[in-house]
């Protein structure tokens, strides 16, 4: 379970695989990972205009293909968890990055795309 960390004296918050995740502006927290992309987890609270419908944290990456706004948590431990676990099994090309990219493709949101499968299997 991720967990709060300190490190040459900047709190952070560190991931169960050492992903560590750094504060940022507005209270975003901020992952890059080495010659690779930059992910922002973002609170969001819910708004109808702008199709956020849960209050909680949100991933963001700077990937053409990659993560916008899906959602992760409403607290900001349990946030970084899934988005670790959502990155690593996109960069593995597992069964999520499969269905990140399909859905994308789609221009659907992950689970948009599982909605859209679960009506058409039913």
């Amino acid at each position: 379970m991720a967990r709060y960390s300190t490190s040459a004296g900047v709190r952070g918050i560190a991931g169960e695989s050492g992903d560590r995740w750094l504060p940022g502006d507005s209270g975003a927290w901020l992952r890059s990972d080495s010659n690779g992309p930059s992910y922002v987890l973002e609170k969001r609270t819910r708004n109808s205009k702008d199709e956020t419908r849960d209050t909680g944290w949100y991933l963001y990456d700077d990937q053409p293909n990659g993560f916008f706004g899906e959602w992760c948590g409403t607290r900001i431990l349990e946030a970084v968890d899934k988005a670790n676990q959502m990155i690593n099994e996109a960069t593995r090309g597992e069964k999520y990055g499969e269905e990140y990219h399909e859905a994308w493709g789609l221009g659907l949101k992950v689970t948009e795309y599982r909605a859209e499968l679960s009506t058409r299997q039913s």
